[in-house]
C-alpha cells in the first residue's frame, strides 16, 4: 500500500470536504425587471397576461405590499445593491454615479459579498442604469463573468404616440408593434445568456443576475404579445376631476413628464398606450418563463433559491401621470417574489411593508454571508417573514425622491413630506387612488405625526453634482463583454 503522511491525508481530507460543504450551498438566481409596476399583483383595471409570473406566484412567497428606495432606476438599483439608502448616499437621480457617492462607493456591494463568500458571480442583463453603471475596473472584480446590456432597443420605427404629444424627443416615450425576430431583443438575448448559464457546470455555489429591460419604454414588443389584448377591452385608471386641487405644487413640478396627459388622452391614444406597457410585460413573463424552464429542467432546480424583483412602479395614468418619478402609491409599489428551500409553505403571500433595500440583510441572514460592514445595510431582513409569513411586523419603508423628498408608507396610510414642508397623506385602504389628500385634516394629525417620525433627518447632497463624465466607449466594449478567467 502507498503510504500518505499525516498532513497530506489530512489537507486531502480538508479539502474533500470544503467541496462537499460549497456543494451544500443554495445557489441564487436574482431576476430584475425594469418598471414593472404591481399589475400583476391583482387585476385592476386590465387583466394582464403573465402565465409564468403566475406559476412562480404560485411556488413562492409573494410581498403584496413591498416598495422600492427610490421611484427611478439608478438610485433604487444603487440602494438595493449596496444598502445605502438614497438620503444618505445622494443618489436620487440617474445623473447620480455610484462612485461619486461615498457611502456607496466604499460600500462592500451585494455581489462581491456574494464572492468573497465561496460564490461564483455571474450577470447578464441590465443591473445598473447606462453611464451611472460602476466602472469596468470594479465590475471586474465584483463578477466573474458578466454581460451587460446599456439600451433599450428596438425604438419605434412607426411611432404610435403623434409627436405634438411629446415634451421630450428622446424616441423612448412612444410604442410599436414590431415584426422582428425574436433575437433581435435584447432581452431574448439576456434570457438565452441565462439558460447557457444554467446549463454550465459550476465548481462553486453561484450567485447568477438576469436583468430584464421591458416593460421599460419606449413599449415595443414583438406584435404577438400586441394581440394578446383586445383594445375594444382596454379599460382605463379611474380618475377624478379635481384630484389636483389638495395636492402641493412641488408635487408637479418634480414629477417628469415626457408626454402632454391632457392631449394624450384628447389624441384618443390613451388606451393604445395602455396595452403597449401590458403587451411589454406579457413579453417579458416570456422570456422569464424560458429561464425559469431552464432552471427546472437543469440540474440545479432542487437547490436554487429564486428571487424577482422590478426596481419601482410605474404610472399609465394614473393620477393624470405616465412615468415613475413620483411619490404616490402606484410609481413606488413593486413585485418582490422569493422562492426558497426555507419556504414552509408555496404560493403565500405576505401583506406586511417591506423594502427593497431589504433584500440585501435578507442575502446576508439566508446564505450566511460573513464581512458584510454592520453600519452599512440600511434595510431591515426579512427572513423571519419568510419563515413565517404571518409574523407580526410593524415596518413603515421610506421611498425618497431627489434631496428632501420621501414618502413613508405602513399597512395602511402613505404620508408624503417634500422638501417644501408640504404634505400628502392618503388612507389606502379606503382611498385607494390617492383621491383625497387628508394632510390637513385634524382628524389625522396623530396618525400624521406617527408616520412624520421616520421620515428621514439626513438628506445627503447630490452625488452626482460631481458625477463622472460620461466619455467615449472604447472599441468593443459596447456590451460590456467579460469573460470568465
Amino acid at each position: 500500500m502507498i503510504k500518505i503522511k499525516p498532513f497530506l491525508l489530512f489537507l486531502i481530507v480538508t479539502l474533500f470536504a470544503l467541496k462537499v460543504q460549497a456543494q451544500k450551498k443554495e445557489n441564487v438566481l436574482m431576476i430584475v425587471i425594469d418598471d414593472l409596476n404591481d399589475y400583476p399583483l391583482a387585476p385592476k383595471f386590465n387583466k394582464v397576461i403573465t402565465p409564468n409570473l403566475d406559476k412562480f406566484t404560485s411556488e413562492s412567497l409573494n410581498f403584496s405590499q413591498a416598495y422600492c428606495p427610490a421611484p427611478i432606476c439608478n438610485p433604487s438599483r444603487a440602494a438595493v445593491l449596496s444598502g445605502v439608502a438614497p438620503n444618505r448616499s445622494g443618489v436620487y437621480n440617474n445623473k447620480d454615479a455610484w462612485e461619486t457617492s461615498a457611502p456607496v462607493n466604499n460600500s462592500l456591494p451585494m455581489p462581491m459579498a456574494f464572492k468573497q463568500n465561496g460564490y461564483t458571480t455571474l450577470w447578464s442583463g441590465k443591473l445598473w442604469h447606462g453611464h451611472t453603471t460602476p466602472k469596468k475596473a470594479m465590475l471586474d472584480i465584483w463578477f466573474d463573468e458578466y454581460i451587460k446590456h446599456e439600451n433599450f432597443a428596438p425604438y419605434p420605427v412607426n411611432p404610435g404616440i403623434p409627436v405634438d404629444i411629446l415634451r421630450k424627443k428622446d424616441g423612448n416615450t412612444n410604442f410599436e408593434a414590431m415584426d422582428l425576430p425574436d433575437e433581435e431583443w435584447q432581452d431574448t438575448r439576456t434570457a438565452n445568456e441565462t439558460i447557457e448559464r444554467l446549463n454550465t457546470d459550476y465548481d462553486k455555489p453561484f450567485f447568477m443576475v438576469c436583468g430584464f429591460v421591458r416593460p421599460h419604454n419606449p413599449w415595443t414588443a414583438p406584435e404577438r404579445f400586441f394581440d394578446m389584448y383586445n383594445l375594444d377591452d382596454i379599460i382605463r385608471p379611474n380618475m377624478k376631476a379635481d384630484d389636483w386641487d389638495d395636492i402641493p405644487a412641488i408635487a408637479e413640478k418634480i414629477r417628469s413628464h415626457g408626454l402632454d396627459f391632457d392631449k394624450l388622452v384628447a389624441s384618443g391614444k390613451w388606451e393604445e398606450l395602455i396595452r403597449s406597457y401590458l403587451a411589454c410585460i406579457s413579453f417579458v413573463d416570456w422570456n422569464l418563463g424560458r429561464v425559469l424552464d431552464a432552471l427546472e429542467d437543469s440540474k440545479y432546480a432542487e437547490n436554487t433559491t429564486v428571487i424577482i424583483w422590478s426596481d419601482h412602479g410605474f404610472n399609465v395614468g394614473e393620477k393624470t401621470h405616465v412615468g415613475k418619478q413620483a411619490l404616490w402609491e402606484q410609481t413606488t409599489r413593486t413585485l418582490l417574489k422569493i422562492k426558497t428551500s426555507k419556504l414552509k409553505h408555496q404560493g403565500e403571500t405576505s401583506d406586511k411593508t417591506v423594502s427593497l433595500l431589504d433584500l440585501y440583510p435578507t442575502m446576508v441572514d439566508l446564505f450566511k454571508l460573513k464581512g458584510v460592514p454592520e453600519n452599512q445595510l440600511d434595510g431591515k431582513s426579512i427572513a423571519p417573514l419568510i419563515k413565517c409569513p404571518d409574523k407580526k411586523w410593524s415596518q413603515p419603508v421610506v421611498t425618497t425622491y431627489l434631496k428632501g423628498n420621501h414618502a413613508v408608507r405602513d399597512n395602511q396610510f402613505r404620508y408624503i413630506k417634500y422638501r417644501d414642508e408640504s404634505e400628502e397623506l392618503y388612507d389606502l385602504n379606503n382611498d385607494p387612488d390617492e383621491f383625497n389628500n387628508l394632510a390637513n385634516d385634524a382628524k389625522y394629525a396623530s396618525i400624521k405625526a406617527a408616520l412624520k417620525k421616520h421620515i428621514p433627518t439626513t438628506n445627503a447632497e447630490p452625488s452626482g453634482q460631481n458625477a463622472k463624465p460620461k466619455g467615449k466607449k472604447k472599441k468593443g466594449e459596447k456590451r460590456g463583454v467579460k469573460k470568465k478567467n
